[in-house]
């Protein structure tokens, strides 16, 4: 509950330095906050998030003009592993559980002539990271045939900061005033080198409501 907490946090920072106010100017968006479903995948890197397709993806949108926009993206997922030793006394299992996922702060940019009944297409750069805090993993105790014992408990915290290169496009269609439906299809890389990609579909609400 601490690392989801954590998570959280780094989503909402940016409402409180920035401060912008619900009730916005003509013409400039809100704040807006997004909720959906984003597949992540990365090649040749021991960070696949366990093979899951889907997991929950949180956004937070704070403008600073018409085109320009701020945004933090975290993709939480909560999974479980079962990992076996053996010793004297055969198999045994150290069961962990991982709060894990990958974050991403970037610039929205709006593309110039996309806005028309409500539609308006983007693009989004800037730089993605992974985060996995490893918790809850019983100690388990390994007996080896020359009597010694070797304790073993899976508990850590593993951090990339942003530092993977993030390209992408998207659209966005208001439903109204205080609804919008929203699509990213995002490139990761190191430097020009590509490695994997994120997709996310998500709900996306004002904090007022939409010019």
């Amino acid at each position: 509950m601490r690392c989801l907490v954590v998570a959280l946090t780094i989503v909402l920072t940016p409402v409180a330095v920035l401060g912008q106010p619900a009730e916005t100017r003509s013409g400039q968006p809100p704040i807006q906050l997004g909720v959906g479903p984003a597949h992540f995948s990365m090649a040749d890197l021991d960070i696949s998030l366990g093979g899951i397709s889907a997991a929950p993806e949180v956004r937070l949108t704070v403008p600073w003009s018409p085109r320009f926009a701020f945004e933090t993206v975290v993709m939480i997922t909560r999974r479980h592993y079962a990992t076996p030793y053996y010793d004297v006394e055969g198999e045994k299992k150290l069961q962990s559980t991982h709060l894990e996922g990958v974050y991403a702060f970037q610039i929205r940019q709006r593309l110039e002539g996309g806005s028309r009944s409500g539609f308006e297409s983007f693009v989004t750069y800037g730089g993605t990271g992974y985060y996995d805090f490893i918790t809850d993993a019983p100690e388990t105790v390994l007996r080896f045939a020359d009597g010694q014992l070797s304790a073993i408990r899976a508990s850590d915290r593993r951090n990339v900061p942003p530092v993977a290169t993030t390209v992408g496009y998207g659209v966005q269609q208001q439903l109204g005033r205080h609804l919008a439906l929203r699509a990213d299809l995002q490139l990761l890389a190191v430097v020009v080198k590509p490695f994997g990609f994120r997709a996310s579909a998500s709900v996306t609400v004002p904090l007022g409501q939409f010019p």
